[in-house]
């Protein structure tokens, strides 16, 4: 019974231990694959908040140009006119942009003869920058109010978005930030997830600069 038990002991240690990998093993797989879905699942439905008590709702949305833009809209409690000017305030530009991730820099502001505004400057993360020179186009309407810009650096990176501003009943306001990236040398997943965690914060960022009388 002894020499028995002795025996059994190190080779149910080993099964164990084999079957502690392989959960590990399948518990990481399950973590990338989520990933991977998060960074590339798409749905052509807009999520819009119906209240400012929702938050900002974040997605990977399908525009009906067949863009994916990761998209993050917030009811805020101001007038539209506000957030407007907060949201072409290209002076403070920056501060909506100051992440835990990266944060913009903007050198140059200029306007273009067909009316754009033209920025320079750079993206600065962590262990690296990156310029970025932008044109952004505005189109003000009566039902809303948009800053859209769509670039091409010619060697494989795209940028593409807009913040649009849409009057709500009772002096609210519809605040939608879409933001596409391609890079040439980053998987569009990963680029997906790193927009989808950070691109809500610039939301946030535009509610806190507004108060409920819609004055900045």
């Amino acid at each position: 019974m002894t020499a028995s038990a002795s025996t059994g002991g190190p080779a149910t240690g080993k099964r164990l231990a084999w079957f502690a990998s392989a959960a590990m093993t399948f518990g990481v797989l399950l973590i990338c694959l989520a990933f991977v879905r998060r960074g590339t699942a798409a749905s052509g439905s807009a999520k819009n908040p119906s209240s400012v008590a929702d938050g900002t709702l974040c997605q990977l949305f399908v525009d009906p140009a067949g863009n994916r833009p990761v998209r993050c809209a917030a009811v805020l409690d101001a007038k539209p006119e506000a957030v407007w000017r907060i949201v072409t305030d290209y002076a403070r530009f920056g501060e909506i942009f100051d992440s835990k991730l990266w944060h913009v820099a903007v050198t140059t502001h200029s306007e273009d003869p067909d009316g754009r505004q033209h920025l320079v400057g750079r993206v600065i993360a962590p262990f690296a920058e990156y310029p970025f020179d932008v044109r952004i186009k505005h189109e003000v309407t009566p039902e809303r109010s948009v800053a859209s810009w769509d670039e091409n650096d010619g060697a494989g990176n795209t940028t593409r978005g807009s913040w649009t501003v849409a009057p709500l009943d009772g002096g609210r306001t519809l605040l939608v930030y879409q933001q596409e990236v391609h890079a040439k040398r980053s998987p569009t997943f990963i680029i997906n997830n790193l927009l989808l965690a950070q691109l809500g914060s610039a939301v946030l960022r535009v509610s806190q600069r507004v108060t409920p009388a819609g004055k900045p």
